[in-house]
């Protein structure tokens, strides 16, 4: 989906969405390839009836964010992501921002119970920038675009990442799932440290 087209690539503002189900980052055409890693991973639909697993490059990859109330750009880095080419938006675990040390708040201000501007935003702690999210029907997203090689060597050393750089990225590892049930005893209260 693209939300706003103008002329040019560089200029076509598309979505970068949270995606809650997904097991990886997924980037399309609207993402800039900063590097290919060495890794390859078979992804297939949620039905088998969607046809044969597809072999996509793991990359590390970049998108433009321009705030509407500083003017400023901003390059957000998505590492791990799945490179499928002909996708018109990119694809990011809300878990997966949140392990970069990304403070996500996904519940929309209209259906928040004391809206305030925390509220559907993604904070980075770190730089002290808060991006508010939009809405597509029911899909929250940040609205970014193909970054031009001038901006990323502009914004080269204040890259923001979306994702954490981690070597391996494995979404099916039970460290998640471990964490959270210790965090809570018996009775299901959190427990004290």
């Amino acid at each position: 989906r693209s939300t706003n087209i103008r002329n040019g690539d560089n200029n076509t503002i598309s979505a970068t969405e949270l995606d809650s189900h997904a097991d990886s980052p997924v980037v399309g055409r609207r993402a800039r390839i900063l590097e290919f890693t060495d890794k390859e991973v078979n992804v297939s639909g949620f039905s088998k009836s969607l046809g044969k697993p597809l072999s996509v490059p793991v990359v590390n990859a970049a998108v433009a964010y321009d705030c509407d109330l500083t003017g400023n750009t901003y390059i957000l880095v998505i590492c791990n992501a799945l490179y499928v080419k002909d996708m018109e938006v990119n694809l990011v675990p809300p878990i997966m921002m949140r392990l970069a040390g990304l403070q996500v708040n996904e519940c929309p201000k209209f259906l928040s119970n004391e809206p305030s501007i925390e509220d559907h935003s993604l904070y980075f702690p770190e730089s002290d920038l808060r991006i508010p999210f939009q809405l597509e029907g029911i899909i929250s997203y940040i609205p970014t675009r193909l970054p031009s090689s001038e901006e990323l060597i502009n914004n080269e050393g204040s890259y923001l990442l979306l994702t954490p750089n981690m070597q391996n990225w494995d979404p099916h590892t039970k460290i998640y799932s471990e964490q959270e049930y210790n965090m809570v005893d018996y009775n299901g209260n959190i427990k004290r440290k």
